[in-house]
């Protein structure tokens, strides 16, 4: 990307599978496009899908297709389930107001450190949603948009999670920790302590990127290094399943 331009999302995204489908569909905050069906399967996605269009304050208009057709809206193979919807993608939410929010009230924030990798991105807010995370945090640069692999790795978490893209990761750890959390990087290296429950119910969880770990930067922005307590001769789990198992173990 030439000079300081942030990069920009997809104009138009398109989610598949029927729980990211769904998720959008019940979101206030989607701008939906058009909801594309298998033709074949239109009695049983009717039962699924009509409740929720009734409840809609702006149902986008239906389009019944051939298998064929749907297979050219989503990667090859992807398992669209017979559904999917063109949409706008999701604006970032509000920084200030997560940091608001956990100033507010004890939680649990998910922060990447330039994880790019969009099936961990996805599997990371699927375990922030069913670990009661109050948001997750990316940059703007070095992380991925919304898409639908990761929409559908989500499972919908995507419609069920602030998701907040921030230009300078230090300042915004910076500001998370004025609400009084503690920052804690999830990190390998040595010096790192066997992960710990702290006593501050407010709790910013880092991760950085699977190979590369936490930026120097970072590292020594966080209040304290963690490692998970891995069989040392098997430390290998990848950065969602290690989130999933820090988010468990700090869930607040």
């Amino acid at each position: 990307m030439p000079g300081n331009e942030r990069p920009k999302p997809p104009s138009w995204v398109h989610l598949y599978g029927l729980h990211a489908v769904c998720a959008a569909l019940e979101n206030p905050d989607r701008r939906p496009g058009t909801l594309f069906f298998d033709q074949k399967k239109e009695d049983s996605l009717r039962l699924v899908l009509e409740p929720i269009l009734e409840r809609h304050h702006n149902p986008p208009p239906l389009q019944a297709t051939s298998a064929q057709h749907m297979g050219t809206l989503v990667p090859d193979g992807a398992p669209h389930q017979g559904v999917v919807l063109k949409t706008r993608p999701l604006e970032s939410a509000d920084f200030k107001a997560v940091c608001a929010r956990l100033d507010a009230e004890p939680g649990l924030v998910v922060v990447l450190d330039q994880v790019t990798d969009p099936q961990n991105v996805g599997a990371i807010i699927r375990s922030a949603v069913a670990f009661g995370a109050q948001a997750i945090v990316t940059t703007d640069r070095n992380a991925p948009f919304e898409t639908g692999a990761l929409s559908r790795a989500a499972v919908g978490g995507v419609d069920r999670l602030p998701w907040a893209r921030v230009t300078n990761l230090a300042e915004a750890l910076h500001m998370l920790a004025d609400s009084g959390a503690v920052l804690m990087g999830l990190d390998g290296s040595e010096g790192a302590e066997d992960i710990f429950v702290p006593p501050k119910r407010r709790r910013v969880l880092v991760l950085g990127a699977e190979g590369k770990g936490l930026r120097e930067k970072t590292r020594d922005t966080v209040d304290v290094l963690m490692r998970l307590p891995t069989d040392p001769d098997f430390p290998h789990l990848n950065v969602s399943a290690a989130a999933a198992a820090a988010m468990m173990m700090l869930r607040v």
